[in-house]
């Protein structure tokens, strides 16, 4: 049987991970059934994930990858998250995949990458998010949250203790707010 190998790019690889990202395990499953989603969404023919091996640091299959990007219409990533061990070669990576006049998509979140401009900004949502999160796992902000510091924040353990709380959401409706105040205006 003679298969015929077709020359035009076609379709779009999944990128996923067999690791932790951003400290929690998202089975692959997982993973693939958002790009999966998110493909069908738009309309994508979906040829599959990459997954990467499981060694902290290991970029091997996106390597692997960026050669087979070539004969693909784009990358489909599960989360810009997964980029968080390496930046600088990932954004390497990203560019290589940019310059081959490739798409660029994080199921996720929903976004695309489609020049350099998206990668600087994407770069920036990194590290303000890398920031935040140390800043949540810093010292400081630990000591701030102590018990031992329950003078400091007299007024916010009284109402925490004694406040009064709302029900609230989408999903209230205008007789659900109505039953609310009449109730309030009895007390």
């Amino acid at each position: 049987m003679n298969i015929l190998k077709s020359r035009k790019a076609e379709g779009y690889r999944g990128y996923i991970f067999s690791r932790k990202i951003n400290n929690n395990f998202i089975p692959q499953r997982v993973q693939n059934l958002v790009i999966k989603d998110f493909a069908k969404r738009k309309n994508f023919f979906f040829k599959l994930s990459s997954t990467e091996y499981i060694m902290n640091g290991s970029y091997l299959m996106l390597g692997a990858l960026v050669k087979e990007v070539k004969t693909l219409e784009g990358v489909i990533f599960y989360s810009y998250e997964m980029l968080f061990d390496n930046v600088s070669f990932c954004r390497d990576i990203l560019i290589k995949i940019i310059k081959n006049k490739k798409n660029v998509y994080f199921a996720l979140e929903e976004f695309q990458i489609k020049n350099n401009t998206d990668i600087k900004n994407l770069l920036k949502i990194i590290q303000i998010k890398k920031n935040s999160m140390s800043f949540v796992e810093s010292k400081t902000l630990k000591e701030l949250l102590n018990k031992s510091n329950k003078k400091r924040y007299k007024n916010s353990r009284i109402l925490s203790q004694k406040g009064i709380y709302l029900p609230c959401g989408p999903s209230q409706d205008l007789n659900d707010i109505k039953k609310v105040i009449d109730i309030i205006n009895k007390y």
